[in-house]
């Protein structure tokens, strides 16, 4: 799997294209290739906010086929 983050983020597999969908996950997807190999805090995230992260991370894994 590729991944471009110079320009718009994209996500290339062996078999073409792959959405990440909408703009949150897109973000959370480039921050994370963006500190690739170091821990990122979630913070002092409550409640809401700390459940849409883990969803956010859910489907990304869901898409990247990372299950």
């Amino acid at each position: 799997m590729q991944f471009r983050i110079l320009g718009p983020l994209e996500v290339l597999s062996d078999t073409g294209p792959v959405s990440v969908g909408e703009s949150r996950p897109r973000t959370l997807l480039a921050v994370l290739l963006i500190k690739r190999g170091v821990a990122v805090s979630t913070g002092r995230g409550l409640g809401n906010a700390l459940s849409g992260l883990r969803a956010y991370l859910s489907r990304l894994r869901s898409v990247l086929g990372w299950r």
